[in-house]
């Protein structure tokens, strides 16, 4: 009895170590540091970094300078991780724009990390480095 008691108690220890560690999941979308110059366009990279494969469909706002930078709405892709996701982009002014990417079929993302959008940018010419 003394042993199946000990043996109970080991394996909820055990259940609440694993539950922790499920709990520290973590998803991140991010925009790596990127370098550019003025009068040029460049190729900015939307990242997810996802521990729960499960993700299906995600909407965030990007906001950028918009005396110093525009993004060029109609040459926005969704990478290869896509698995049947449809992108929506919308223009909010000044700069700010609001994505949403879902799945209409509910797949999730391909991977585990990786880019999920490509957005051409264009820098402006006159760029104030101050601000």
């Amino acid at each position: 009895m003394e042993r199946t008691i000990q043996t109970l108690r080991v394996l909820f220890l055990l259940l609440l170590v694993t539950a922790g560690i499920q709990a520290q999941e973590v998803n991140r979308l991010f925009v790596p540091d990127m370098t550019g110059v003025e009068n040029s366009t460049i190729t900015l990279p939307i990242n997810l970094s996802n521990t729960n494969a499960d993700i299906v469909a995600m909407q965030f706002e990007l906001s950028v300078p918009h005396n110093a930078m525009a993004l060029n709405t109609s040459k926005v892709v969704l990478t290869d991780r896509k698995n049947d996701h449809t992108l929506a982009l919308s223009s909010l002014g000044l700069g700010r724009y609001r994505f949403m990417v879902y799945s209409p079929s509910n797949k999730p993302f391909k991977a585990n990390s990786g880019e999920v959008i490509e957005i051409s940018a264009t820098i402006a010419d006159a760029v104030d480095h101050d601000k």
